[in-house]
Formats: C-alpha cells, sequence, structure tokens
C-alpha cells in the first residue's frame, strides 16, 4: 500500500491510499466522478514518502498497514479514516 496526493487543475489536494500510481488514478476519477458533473481537470499524482516530513508516521504506519485503498482523511485526534471515493459524495 502507498499513500498519494492528487491534484486536479484549480482543485485541493487529495489523498489516496493505493497498491498503484494506476489504482490511485481510477479511484481519483471516481471521487471526482461522484462529485462534479464536468471533465476530469488535468491531474498532477504523486507518490508521497512514508517518512515525509510532517506527517504523523505511527498514524499513517497504521493506515498503510490495514490495505485499505480509498480516500484517505486525517484527524489529528484519531489519525487516518479510508474511505471509498463515492462516500459523501451527495454532502459535496
Amino acid at each position: 500500500m502507498h499513500i498519494f496526493e492528487v491534484i486536479g487543475a484549480g482543485t485541493s489536494a487529495i489523498t489516496i491510499f493505493a497498491t498503484s500510481y494506476d489504482e490511485a488514478v481510477r479511484l481519483y476519477m471516481v471521487y471526482w466522478l461522484a462529485r462534479e458533473n464536468r471533465d476530469l481537470p488535468n491531474l498532477e499524482v504523486k507518490q508521497r514518502n512514508s517518512a515525509w516530513p510532517g506527517l504523523n508516521l505511527e498514524a499513517l504506519d497504521h493506515a498503510l498497514s490495514s490495505g485499505v485503498s480509498g480516500i484517505g482523511k486525517f484527524d489529528p485526534n484519531k489519525g487516518w479514516t479510508i474511505v471509498s471515493p463515492t462516500d459523501g459524495a451527495e454532502e459535496a
């Protein structure tokens, strides 16, 4: 499992947990299409180093070891929650 950061033109960065670059792109596409009624923007997909400064390494190790793919949301009190790319789409 790896951690990726995906940025679409003019959008905020989304953290994705995925087994590969291709899966991260696919998850972002599902995430985007569940929320937007317009073409997918140009994307920048970066695999983040799990030792990247500023990350809570203990919480990240726990999330990565879970083996769950999806959209990552970090709460400093709870750690990482990984959800389906379609979760919460009706709220967006």
